[in-house]
């Protein structure tokens, strides 16, 4: 199965350097249905896209969860723990965080 995901341009940039290796996002049904296995492409209006097959699909109760579990550098390589945090949680509120967490651990193809 192919996923198609929106992402910022800089993380385009990241996957393609081998930089960012996990994708975290909200635990959305859409993105529980994704497994090992799979394929996703995850495209940008400026920089293009890329695509990556899915080694691993992890999930968590929170985003803090997630990062004790996590390298918050191979989910963005600029920031640290509570920078990664602090971004999930601006672009996240709290209502879709209690969804869950799930990281997409990627291999470029």
């Amino acid at each position: 199965m192919i996923h198609t995901l929106h992402i910022n341009p800089l993380s385009v940039i990241d996957i393609r350097n081998r930089l960012k290796t996990l994708d975290a996002r909200a635990a959305f049904a859409s993105l529980k249905i994704a497994r090992a296995g799979d394929q996703v492409r995850f495209i940008s209006r400026t920089a293009g896209g890329v695509v990556c097959d899915i080694f691993d699909v992890r999930q968590y109760e929170d985003f803090k969860t997630m990062l004790e579990n996590e390298d918050s550098k191979k989910i963005i390589p600029t920031f640290d723990k509570e920078g990664v945090l602090s971004l999930l949680q601006a672009v996240y509120p709290p209502e879709v965080e209690r969804l869950g967490a799930v990281v997409l651990e990627l291999r470029l193809n």
